[in-house]
């Protein structure tokens, strides 16, 4: 099973539900989620990165770092 796919099923069946709950108040939804984990997949892959390869995550953003 692929770590993301969780988030998808949530996605999926709730999309507008709570994901994540920002320190401020605001709220990510799985949709967002679901569709940044889209987007970081895309550039990556874009970037040459394959699976077996090892990366590293620089990020202020608490849900980015969690995708």
């Amino acid at each position: 099973m692929n770590v993301s796919e969780p988030i998808r099923r949530n996605a999926r069946i709730s999309p507008d539900a709570a994901a994540i709950e920002r320190i401020d108040g605001s709220i990510i939804t799985y949709a967002a989620l679901d569709r940044t984990l889209d987007m970081l997949a895309h550039r990556l892959r874009e970037m040459g990165l394959r699976a077996g390869h090892m990366v590293t995550i620089v990020t202020a953003d608490g849900h980015r770092y969690l995708v």
